[in-house]
């Protein structure tokens, strides 16, 4: 058969959005992560309202299934949230929302915060818990020792100091 005569998907019927990802279950937050997650969705709602004006131009084809797209994962990820409170647990261990520091083997410290997946800027110190550094900490105690596996190579860290982050 001849493709010349079948319509190529061009963004002007409602099925031609891009492929959805699927959840996996509760989407652990911060109060500063939801926080963050609700004003990304409402910057995203903009561009796609701003986006749907433009709608006749072809160029804005591509950006407005891009940004439909966009809405719907933040929605989803907004829909999923559960907000854990920051800091440590009673007994001291590591949790979502702790301020950890820790010391590697050369005395050289670091302090993170352990936050969900969407707030995650290790550059800044904000780690996810779902990253291997924040499932090396979560669940020890200051004094602790534990193994951060990485794909640069193991490295044994030693927990300084756990507390609430602010």
């Amino acid at each position: 058969m001849s493709r010349a005569f079948v319509k190529e998907r061009d963004g002007d019927s409602g099925d031609d959005e891009l492929p959805e990802s699927r959840a996996t279950g509760p989407n652990l937050v911060t109060p500063q992560g939801l926080a963050d997650l609700q004003a990304r969705l409402a910057a995203a709602q903009i561009q796609l309202d701003l986006l749907r004006a433009d709608d006749g131009k072809a160029a804005a084809k591509s950006a407005l299934r891009s940004a439909r797209a966009d809405v719907r994962r933040l929605q989803r990820r907004v829909d999923a949230a559960v907000v854990v409170q920051p800091g440590a647990t009673a007994d001291g261990e590591i949790a979502l929302g702790a301020r950890v520091t820790i010391e590697f083997e050369d005395g050289k410290q670091q302090t993170f915060a352990i936050v969900g997946e969407d707030e995650a800027d290790p550059v800044n110190g904000l780690v996810s818990w779902k990253s291997p550094l924040g499932e090396a900490l979560l669940g020890k105690c200051a004094g602790d020792i534990a193994k951060w596996i990485r794909p640069a190579g193991d490295l044994t860290i030693r927990i300084i100091a756990v507390a609430a982050t602010p």
